[in-house]
């Protein structure tokens, strides 16, 4: 998720009324170092993906793991998923992160988790086996 968090800003920041998709240095200075938008700024036409996290795994690739016990020892974590392992991937983030969270949710929370949840795998998992940290409703 790392490596879609880094390439979701360049996506998500672009000024909608410019053809090239790029991100301009000072609207991206004035997001992430004064908190604002820029003046006339109009956001993008159409979704954001995780486009482009390829690019920054091929330029950084650091397999998935953790330091364990103190800093500097990285050791890798052989159940963690990589970006070959999409559906090891969802099925960790349901799993593990959100009933991690959200342990034993219930009424509207559990009703709104349970909503998301169909709302992720509609989408990019759609190909994965949906999982149902909760059971089936």
């Amino acid at each position: 998720m790392a490596y879609a968090e880094s390439a979701f800003p360049v996506k998500f920041f672009v000024d909608g009324r410019k053809g090239d998709e790029q991100l301009d240095i000072a609207a991206a200075r004035g997001f992430f170092k004064d908190s604002r938008m820029p003046h006339g700024f109009f956001r993008r036409n159409g979704s954001v993906s995780s486009e482009g996290a390829a690019e920054v795994f091929a330029a950084h690739p650091i397999d998935p793991g953790a330091n364990v016990g103190r800093v500097n020892n990285y050791v890798l974590n052989p159940t963690s998923a990589n970006l070959t392992q999409f559906c090891l991937m969802y099925t960790n983030f349901v799993n593990r992160t959100v009933k991690g969270l959200y342990p034993r949710p219930s009424g509207l929370l559990l009703k709104a988790l349970n909503q998301n949840l169909d709302f992720l795998h509609s989408g990019p998992a759609s190909n994965c086996a949906q999982v149902f940290p909760y059971g089936k409703y």
